[in-house]
């Protein structure tokens, strides 16, 4: 995983996801507590400050006025909000519930699509080993000097709760437990093309990576029982690695 913080005169080659959002005209914003993601690129920041960089207050006023961008990043305070230790995570969930709630309430419920996600697994432990994955590009993962740089970006991270939150689409699923990327990268990713489907599943093939990782390369659904969408309605139940039960029921 790389943290590093970019310089103020940094910014990826290819743009970011909001770059790329305006390139395709869907409109978005980015809604913050007390930190915009937007302000790790200063030039991003300030380009849409005041527009589309705006308080958490307008959030809730654009769900319910049912005037929601295409795309929007909802961010709670990070100091009290994000459930990382030591915080209340009663603190954080109730944010959580205030912005599914708004969304739930308002006019344009029936068109949305909420996902809800954590950056980090929450925890110092999980049971599940992180399996090989393949390597975004040739770029390896910038570490301080003496530390390890393990297997770069080629390793998926530790799994994180991740739930979908909508109106019963046609072929509705139950919520499983997502495997990060890469696990603590920043929020703003850096929009890039990578290699066309069969080049990536040739190259998983030639790695040796299970034959999951390969059809995940090549952008197939990963095979296997418990992959399939459940095309008896919406299930809720709990995810099959959540002892906890973070996610509910």
């Amino acid at each position: 995983m790389n943290d590093t913080l970019p310089s103020l005169t940094d910014y990826p080659p290819n743009g970011t996801i909001f770059d790329q959002l305006d390139a395709h005209g869907v409109t978005w914003k980015d809604y913050y507590t007390d930190l915009a993601t937007t302000e790790l690129y200063p030039p991003l920041y300030l380009k849409n400050v005041g527009s589309k960089v705006v308080p958490i207050a307008g959030f809730f006023t654009d769900a319910a006025a049912g005037t929601l961008p295409g795309y929007c990043l909802v961010e709670a305070n990070y100091s009290t909000q994000s459930e990382e230790n030591p915080q209340n995570i009663a603190i954080g969930e109730a944010f959580a519930a205030s912005v599914i709630n708004a969304v739930i309430h308002g006019p344009a419920w029936d068109k949305t699509l909420l996902v809800w996600t954590y950056d980090e697994h929450g925890g110092y432990y999980d049971h599940v080993p992180p399996p090989a994955a393949v390597a975004p590009d040739s770029i390896a993962p910038q570490v301080p000097s003496g530390q390890s740089a393990y297997d770069g970006f080629a390793r998926l991270g530790f799994r994180v709760p991740f739930a979908l939150v909508s109106p019963p689409p046609r072929l509705a699923c139950g919520v499983r437990p997502h495997q990060h990327p890469q696990a603590g990268r920043d929020q703003v990713e850096p929009a890039r093309a990578d290699l066309p489907g069969r080049e990536r599943e040739r190259a998983a093939r030639h790695a040796g990576l299970p034959q999951a990782v390969v059809r995940r390369a090549a952008g197939a659904r990963p095979a296997g029982r418990g992959h399939e969408p459940r095309r008896a309605g919406l299930q809720r139940q709990r995810p099959r690695h959540d002892p906890a039960g973070r996610l509910g029921h």
